[in-house]
């Protein structure tokens, strides 16, 4: 499974490194292809102690530590493995795309054009 069939999956967002690598950005680190079967997660806080509380757990769920660093570290998993998967989503802190209903869609659809209706008057007034 590459990154892409893995962020359609869990309805993830997929960005572009800074060296147009397809990542999938997360509050302390994101998620990339590192092989053909296989994504690494890199883990990258911001306060130094949390790595090593999420080594233990990535280790303890069968993550393969790809380094590891005294305030950061990458590991490797299998993407097809659920509990592996989303463990690494909620280690990196991803969150997922909302998926709406469609009475949902149209109650914020009306929202929006009862407020673009408003800026429209209000720009007419002034």
């Amino acid at each position: 499974m590459n990154i892409q069939a893995f962020a359609n999956r869990y309805r993830l967002r997929l960005k572009r490194h800074e060296a147009g690598e397809p990542i999938i950005s997360g509050k302390l680190g994101h998620i990339y292809e590192h092989g053909e079967s296989t994504l690494g997660l890199m883990f990258m806080p911001d306060r130094p102690r949390l790595w090593p509380n999420a080594r233990r757990k990535l280790d303890a769920a069968g993550f393969v530590i790809w380094q590891d660093g005294d305030e950061e570290g990458s590991a490797l998993f299998d993407p097809t493995n659920t509990a592996q998967a989303r463990l690494a989503l909620r280690v990196v802190g991803i969150k997922r795309k909302r998926s709406l209903t469609p009475e949902q869609r149209a109650v914020r659809a009306a929202i929006l054009d009862k407020a673009r209706a408003a800026r429209l008057a209000a720009s007419a007034v002034s």
